[in-house]
């Protein structure tokens, strides 16, 4: 019977350390994201190049259709 229990609380143990380490190299991932994320610089704004290709018509049409929206509407 003591080597049941002495077994469980074994088991037991074994179980709430393996939860622990999990939790840990979780954080340690999101971490690490989180460290190449604010390497990325994405506000970098590239003025148009004479090489460039032509807009596709549909994409074109898209675009016109956004910017239409964004304009600030008056109501009469």
């Amino acid at each position: 019977m003591k080597k049941l229990i002495v077994l469980i609380v074994a088991l037991g143990c074994g179980y709430a350390l393996a939860d622990d380490l999990r939790v840990e190299s979780s954080s340690l991932n999101v971490k690490e994201r989180l460290e190449t994320i604010e390497l990325i610089n994405v506000t970098e704004e590239r003025a148009p190049v004479e090489t460039a290709a032509a807009l596709d018509a549909d994409l074109e049409a898209i675009l016109k259709e956004a910017a239409a929206l964004e304009e600030p509407q008056t109501v009469n």
